[in-house]
């Protein structure tokens, strides 16, 4: 028995040794690049660029180069190993039956295409972030790009730069007197071109230098985190946003339970809060009787009128907006208003289970097994609850930092299932239940909170 072990080292150590690449190497570089263009802009920002395809090019080479690993996403076996991806795909048919119920054939195929690039961008997210170090590499390109247009906005707010699309908004309020002032709120592009649009994407990548942080101990790196955190900070002020502000203490309330648990939370959480009161302003004055607060009640109440009216397939995906004249500042309650019960639940339905999915790895067998994704844990479900509180007084449901999240809480299940010694969130009929009870739930709430909060004159 020895020699003959000794023959199979021997057979081994001559063996040419082939390295290993990881797999969609090429993929992954490109969905960077696919990233960095959707949040960036570059299109938006430099007008030599302006009408340029980047990113239907780059979709396109990203697809072309990941399409066996996005094929294996859409598997009997994948799908129910990933609750989340069969909502997003029915979120989807939704947006089509939703129009084609009204009897407009036209926009329900182009609104269903503009989405089906949105689900595709969620699906090679998860083919491709297959490993923590690549889900640490998108956080990080996240807070980069972020960063990035935060100081070009803070330039263009001090008038240091001349771009149009970072142009401040100028908005009006009442003082405590009474009399009307005007102030200037800091935007994005694009998708974030406005205040509050852009403050939700602030939230979110403080919470995620957060994390890069803690990744190193090298005293550079946490220099130029501290140094982005602060950048990202002050433009969350600039934006006035109280949406933004309160989603992003949630989000750092969560992270402070995460870290160090409840009792051990109160005094840091207490201490946060009392340093933001501290500064009073109009993102501090949050009231629901009265000014923009109010005003959204107003909407919801819409948006719930809308919904007993098309309670099956909704008034149609876009119809709220051109009806009403805005949004109904409530993600939520738009997709139930829009796309109906089923469309309401797939969409309430696929956060629940992002953050199920997050708190579901909370054994001490993740931290032995992969310390990396038990340090990602608790930053990534501040992510998600930040997102999800921002929804509530914000219109995300058809844009791509959305469905970034959703695949940021699927493709992390993904890379702890590896471990082989925990069970994932699976798609199972009692998971189909609890998803409909809490659908149910949230519209009582929902009605009931309306009915005491709306103030008619």
């Amino acid at each position: 028995m020895v020699s003959a072990a000794i023959t199979m080292v021997q057979a081994r150590s001559v063996a040419p040794v082939v390295p290993q690449v990881p797999r969609g190497r090429t993929a992954y570089a490109l969905f960077l690049l696919l990233t960095a263009i959707l949040i960036a802009r570059p299109t938006e920002l430099i007008p030599a660029l302006d009408g340029a395809p980047l990113y239907e090019i780059t979709i396109i080479a990203t697809l072309l180069a990941a399409l066996p690993m996005v094929l294996k996403q859409l598997s009997p076996a994948a799908l129910i190993a990933k609750p989340i991806t069969p909502c997003v795909f029915g979120i989807c048919a939704m947006v089509l039956l939703s129009l084609l119920s009204q009897g407009k054939p036209e926009e329900a195929f182009t609104e269903a295409i503009s989405f089906a690039k949105i689900s595709l961008y969620y699906l090679m997210l998860i083919s491709l972030a297959s490993t923590p170090r690549r889900l640490r590499g998108l956080l990080i390109l996240v807070c980069v790009c972020v960063t990035f247009i935060a100081i070009l906005a803070i330039l263009q707010y001090y008038n240091y730069i001349n771009i149009q699309s970072l142009a401040p908004v100028l908005d009006s309020g009442l003082n405590q007197d009474g009399q009307e002032f005007r102030f200037e709120r800091l935007r994005g592009p694009g998708i974030f071109n406005d205040p509050n649009d852009i403050c939700h994407i602030l939230g979110l990548s403080i919470l995620a230098c957060c994390y890069a942080i803690s990744t190193k101990r090298s005293i550079i790196w946490r220099i130029t985190g501290g140094a982005m955190i602060a950048v990202l900070s002050y433009a969350v002020i600039l934006t006035q946003s109280r949406g933004g502000l309160l989603a992003l203490l949630c989000g750092m309330g969560m992270l402070i339970v995460g870290r160090f648990g409840w009792k051990r939370a109160l005094i840091p959480a207490a201490l946060l809060l009392a340093g933001v009161l501290a500064f009073s302003s109009r993102q501090t004055n949050i009231s629901t009787s009265s000014g923009t607060a109010q005003d959204r009640i107003q909407l919801w109440s819409d948006a719930l009128v809308d919904f007993r009216q098309e309670p099956i397939f909704g008034i149609g995906v876009g119809d709220f907006q051109k009806t009403s004249g805005l949004v109904t500042h409530n993600s939520f309650l738009q997709s139930y208003a829009e796309m109906g019960f089923i469309g309401g639940t797939l969409f309430l339905g696929a956060f629940f289970m992002a953050l199920r999915t997050v708190a579901r790895w909370r054994s001490e067998t993740l931290e032995f097994m992969n310390p990396q994704l038990w340090q990602l844990r608790p930053y990534l479900a501040a992510i998600i609850v930040a997102y999800i509180v921002g929804m509530m007084s914000l219109s995300r449901g058809y844009v791509v930092p959305t469905y970034l999240v959703l695949g940021l809480a699927s493709a992390y299940q993904q890379c702890a299932a590896r471990t082989g010694t925990l069970r994932g969130l699976r798609l199972t009929p009692s998971l189909v239940v609890h998803v409909i009870a809490l659908s149910v739930l949230f519209l009582i709430a929902m009605y009931l909170f309306v009915i005491v909060s709306v103030r008619w004159q």
